[in-house]
C-alpha cells in the first residue's frame, strides 16, 4: 500500500538511525526578523509646527523645509524635528518627546518639546547647536506653545509659571545666557505670537495681561503691556504681511472666535480679522470661514500690491480645511479627502514655490498644493499604496498606484528590493496603477489593474513583462482588474469589474490560453476582489456578487472547469481575499461576519464544511489578504487589528499569523496590508509605516536567514516507459512537513521510496543486477518503503517534529522503480532531492 498513510513513521526511523548524528542547535541568527524597509516617503503622525531654515546661512546649502511634532520620517520612528531639502526627509537629531513649536533665531533653530514619562510631563526649549540639541531652557511641567523674535531676543510662551528659575507667568524672553520675564506676564493659555509694527502681539486664551483686563489677544510694546480688541473667543493664529508700503502691512489673526470687539463697536468675523496700519483699523476678513475655529494662518505677498492669505480650519463637516483669501473673497484651496473629520492644518508654510501644511495628525502629515490638489511631500521611499507584492528569487515584485521610486519613474511597477529598485521599461500608464501580480508558468510576470498601456504600447488593464519588453494579451480589458491566477498549463485567469476580454463577453472573470480570450461560465454580475486554486484545479472566486446565472452564491463560487458550483451558503458581506493550504483548506476573509450560516469574520472551506476561524482583533475590520507560508502558516493582513490589554494598554497591527493554532502579530503598523507572498520570507504591500519596529513605507519582507529548502540532485535514468523525475512539492519546515513527487512510473512498475543522509553516487547496478544502464544510487538508504504509483506517480513525505535542534538537519530522498518488461524485471531510479529542515 502507498507509503504516504505512514509519513511520521518514516521521518522518525531517519531521525532514529542517525540518532548520535549532531544536529544543529537554534542559533539567534536562524530567527526570522523583518528586514530594514523603505523610508516612510512622506512623515506621517502629528506636526504642530513648520518653518523654513536655512542651516548654513549664506553658505551654498539650501534652505530647508523644517516639520516639528511626533513623527514617522525618512527611516526614524518617533521623531520629534524633521527636515525636507526638496529630495529627502531626514530626523534632525535626537529629540525625545512632541515638539510643539519652532522657531528661527539669530541663524539657529530653535524647537519647543514636551516628554511624558512614567513621572510626569516635562517640557523644554532647545537650540541645535550643528550636530546635537541642547537645552537653554526647562519649565517643569508646562509647556511652550508659540515662539518667535522679538527686539533681538527669543520669545516663549504658553503655560508656564517660570523657565529655568525665572518666574514668569506663561511668556519669556532669552537673550542667549538669561531668561526674563515680561513684566508680571499673562494670564491664561498662550498660543500664537507674531511681531508687527515693532511690538509684540499675544494671542491665546488669555484674559489678563500685565494687570490689564484682554480679550484673547494682548500687545507687549517693549516695556508695558497695551490692551487690544476683546475676542469673544481663543486666538490660535497669528501672521504677518509685511508690505512693501505700511499701507500694505497688515497682520491677520485667527481662532475660535465669531466676533471682536473695538470699543464699543462689536465686529462679525467669523475666525479670522486684520489689523491695518496705515488707517489703525480692524476689520473682518471677507466673509470668514466655515467649521469651529481657523487653527493656522499664513499671508504672502505676491506683488506691490497684491498678497494671499491661506487658513487652516477645524471643520469635522468638510474635507475642505485649507482656504484662501484673494481678490477680497475666500475659496476652498482643494480637499485633503482623507476621510477623517478630525484632521486640520495645525501649521502653514511656503517652501519650494508651493503651500504646505502639516496635519495634527495623518499617515500623511505633511502636504503641499500642486496647483489642482494637495498631495504629500515626497522623499526617499515608495511614495504611495503598495497593491501586490510578488517573490521573484531574492528579490519582489511590487505594483501599485507609485510613479516614482527614489526619483526613478518606475510608473506602477518595479522589482528589486529596499533601497534599490529597477523599473520594468517603462511601466504602466493611463490609469491608477497595478492592483495584482502573479508569475506565469514560464516565469513571466502579469501585471493587471487600471492602466491602458505598458512599455509605451497599447495594453488594456493587463500585460506580460517577459524580462526584457512588455507585451499585451490579446486586446485586453475593458474594466479593472483586481485578481490573477497562473495555472500550471500557462493559462491565466483574470477577474475584476470588467465586462469583455479580448472583445469577447466575459463578465468580471475570463481566461487567456496564450493565443485568445474566453469566458468561464457565465461569470458574475458584480466585482470579483480575489482567485485561489484548490488541490483538484478547480478554481475559486471571491468578491461582491450574489449570483451566477440563476444561481445564488453569495460572494463566493467554484469553478469544476464545466460549471459554477456554490460553496455551501457563501458569505453574507463582500469577500476580499483567498488563500489554500497544503492541507486542502481554502481560507476565506473579507467584510463578511457570517459564512456558511455561521459567525465569522475568518472561515475555512474543505469537503463541503464551513468552518469559523475565531481570532482577537477580528471585529469589524476588514480582512484585505491571505496567504498560507510552506509551514503551514496562516498570514492575516489588512486593516487595524486592535487588542486590548485592560489596564496595561493596548497594542494594535495590520498582521497576524495562526500557527499550529497559535495566534501572534507580526507588529505592522499602518493604514491598511493589501497582498501578502509567502515564500520562504513573507513579503507584504500595503499602506503602512513600520514592520516589526523597522520603518518599512508601504512594503516589507519578513526573512527567514535559516530557511527549509529543497534541492535537487544528479539525473535520473530511464526506465521501460521513461525517465524517472523526483521533485520536492513542500520543502521540510520545522513543525511542518515534507512532501514529495515521483513522476513517470511505467504502467507495471511499482517502487521503492528512499530516504538516507549521506549523498552519493554509486551504480545501482551493485544492488541490484537488473539495474538498467546509467541508473544510479543517490543517497545510502536509511529507509525503504513500497509505493505503488497512480497515474504513473506517487506522493509521499512526513511531519517534521517542531523541535529546534533540527535546524539545518539535511537528509536525502530518492525514488526507484521495478517493471516487468519483455526482458523480465528491470529497475531504475529518479535523480536526488536534497532536503535540509529550516524554520520560520
Amino acid at each position: 500500500m502507498p507509503s504516504c498513510a505512514r509519513p511520521v513513521h518514516l521521518f522518525a526511523a531517519v531521525l532514529a538511525a542517525f540518532a548520535f548524528a549532531p544536529c544543529k542547535p537554534i542559533a539567534a541568527q536562524c530567527l526570522p526578523e523583518w528586514l530594514p524597509g523603505e523610508p516612510k516617503p512622506v512623515p506621517g503622525g502629528i506636526v504642530n509646527a513648520s518653518t523654513t531654515w536655512d542651516p548654513d546661512g549664506a553658505g551654498p546649502a539650501p534652505s530647508v523645509l523644517v516639520v516639528g511634532g511626533l513623527l514617522t520620517a525618512g527611516t526614524s520612528s518617533q521623531v520629534a524635528v524633521a527636515t525636507y531639502d526638496g529630495t529627502t526627509w531626514s530626523p534632525l537629531g535626537a529629540l525625545a518627546g512632541t515638539v510643539r513649536a519652532l522657531a528661527v533665531h539669530n541663524g539657529q533653530l530653535h524647537a519647543s518639546v514636551t516628554s511624558v514619562t512614567p513621572f510626569g510631563s516635562f517640557a523644554s526649549v532647545q537650540v541645535w547647536d550643528g550636530s546635537t540639541w541642547q537645552a537653554i531652557g526647562n519649565l517643569g511641567s508646562g509647556f511652550v506653545n508659540a515662539m518667535t523674535t522679538f527686539n533681538g531676543q527669543l520669545v516663549v510662551a504658553g503655560s508656564f509659571f517660570s523657565i529655568t528659575g525665572t518666574v514668569a507667568n506663561n511668556i519669556a524672553s532669552w537673550n542667549g545666557t538669561s531668561w526674563s520675564a515680561f513684566g508680571t506676564g499673562v494670564q491664561g493659555t498662550v498660543r500664537a505670537l507674531a511681531v508687527f509694527n515693532s511690538v509684540l502681539h499675544v494671542g491665546g486664551s488669555i484674559f489678563n495681561a500685565g494687570g490689564l483686563t484682554v480679550g484673547n489677544l494682548a500687545i507687549w510694546n517693549g516695556s508695558t503691556w497695551v490692551a487690544t480688541p476683546s475676542f469673544n473667543n481663543t486666538v490660535e493664529a497669528l501672521a504677518v504681511r509685511s508690505g512693501i508700503t505700511l499701507g500694505t502691512a497688515t497682520l491677520f489673526v485667527g481662532g475660535a472666535f465669531t466676533s471682536f470687539t473695538v470699543g464699543t463697536q462689536v465686529v462679525a468675523a467669523s475666525h479670522v480679522a486684520s489689523f491695518t496700519a496705515l488707517t489703525n483699523s480692524w476689520a473682518a476678513v471677507g466673509s470668514g470661514l466655515p467649521g469651529a475655529r481657523c487653527t493656522s494662518l499664513l499671508a504672502r505677498s505676491t506683488g506691490t500690491t497684491s498678497f494671499v492669505l491661506l487658513a487652516g480650519i477645524e471643520d469635522a463637516a468638510s474635507q475642505q480645511r485649507v482656504w484662501q483669501f484673494s481678490s477680497g473673497a475666500w475659496s476652498a484651496l482643494g480637499s485633503l479627502g482623507d476621510g477623517s473629520t478630525n484632521i486640520w492644518p495645525a501649521t502653514i508654510a511656503f517652501f519650494g514655490g508651493s503651500n504646505t501644511v502639516g496635519l495634527n495628525s495623518s499617515s500623511t502629515a505633511v502636504r503641499a498644493f500642486d496647483g489642482s490638489q494637495w498631495q504629500g511631500v515626497v522623499g526617499q521611499g515608495v511614495p504611495n499604496i503598495v497593491f501586490a507584492v510578488e517573490p521573484v528569487g531574492n528579490e519582489v515584485v511590487i505594483g501599485g498606484s507609485f510613479t516614482t521610486i527614489h526619483g526613478v519613474a518606475v510608473n506602477g511597477v518595479a522589482r528589486g528590493s529596499s533601497g534599490s529598485w529597477t523599473p520594468l521599461g517603462t511601466g504602466v500608464t493611463g490609469g491608477q496603477g497595478v492592483f495584482a501580480l502573479t508569475t506565469a508558468a514560464n516565469g513571466d510576470i502579469i501585471a493587471a489593474g487600471d492602466f491602458t498601456t505598458a512599455g509605451g504600447f497599447s495594453a488594456n488593464r493587463i500585460a506580460r513583462w517577459n524580462g526584457t519588453a512588455w507585451a499585451p494579451l490579446g486586446t485586453g480589458l475593458n474594466g479593472p482588474a483586481l485578481a490573477l491566477l497562473a495555472l500550471p498549463n500557462g493559462d491565466i485567469v483574470a477577474a475584476g469589474d470588467f465586462t469583455t476580454a479580448g472583445g469577447v463577453s466575459a463578465s468580471r472573470i475570463a481566461r487567456w490560453n496564450g493565443i485568445t480570450w474566453a469566458p468561464l461560465g457565465l461569470g458574475f454580475p458584480a466585482r470579483v476582489n480575489a482567485l485561489a486554486r484548490l488541490d483538484n484545479g478547480d478554481i475559486v472566486a471571491g468578491g461582491n456578487f450574489l449570483t451566477t446565472g440563476a444561481l445564488a452564491v453569495n460572494r463566493i463560487a467554484q469553478w469544476n472547469g464545466s460549471t459554477w458550483l456554490a460553496l455551501g451558503g457563501g458569505c453574507n458581506n463582500i469577500v476580499f481575499a483567498l488563500a489554500t493550504a497544503p492541507t486542502g483548506e481554502l481560507y476565506v476573509g473579507g467584510r463578511f461576519t457570517a459564512a456558511g450560516g455561521l459567525n465569522a469574520r475568518l472561515a475555512s472551506w474543505k469537503n463541503g464544511v464551513w468552518t469559523p476561524i475565531n481570532l482577537l482583533g477580528l471585529n469589524a475590520v476588514d480582512i484585505a489578504a491571505l496567504a498560507v507560508h510552506p509551514n503551514g502558516t496562516l498570514l492575516i493582513g489588512g486593516a487595524t487589528f486592535s487588542f486590548s490589554l485592560g489596564p496595561f494598554g493596548g497594542f494594535s497591527t495590520n498582521l497576524l499569523m495562526v500557527r499550529n493554532g497559535t495566534q501572534s502579530s507580526l507588529d505592522v503598523k499602518g493604514s491598511l496590508v493589501y497582498d501578502i507572498a509567502a515564500s520562504s520570507d513573507i513579503v507584504i504591500g500595503g499602506i503602512f509605516d513600520s514592520a516589526g519596529g523597522v520603518i518599512a513605507g508601504n512594503v516589507a519582507r519578513f526573512h527567514a536567514p535559516c530557511p527549509a529548502t529543497s534541492t535537487p540532485y544528479g539525473v535520473g535514468c530511464s526506465g521501460l516507459t521513461g525517465p524517472l523525475t523526483l521533485q520536492a512539492l513542500e520543502a521540510p519546515w520545522l513543525g511542518g512537513s515534507y512532501r514529495l513527487r515521483a513522476a513517470n512510473y511505467g504502467p507495471t512498475g511499482f517502487g521503492l521510496q528512499i530516504l538516507g543522509l549521506p549523498q552519493v553516487s554509486l551504480p545501482l547496478s551493485v544492488v541490484f543486477a537488473e539495474a538498467l544502464p546509467g541508473c544510479r544510487i543517490s543517497t545510502i538508504a536509511t529507509f525503504l518503503d513500497v509505493v505503488l504509483p497512480v497515474g504513473g506517480a506517487v506522493t509521499f513525505g512526513g511531519s517534521v517534529p517542531l523541535d529546534s535542534s533540527l535546524i539545518g538537519f539535511e537528509f536525502q530522498a530518492q525514488a526507484w522503480q521495478f517493471e516487468t518488461g519483455a526482458s523480465g524485471l528491470a529497475v531504475s531510479s529518479s535523480n536526488g532531492v536534497q532536503l535540509v529542515i529550516g524554520t520560520f
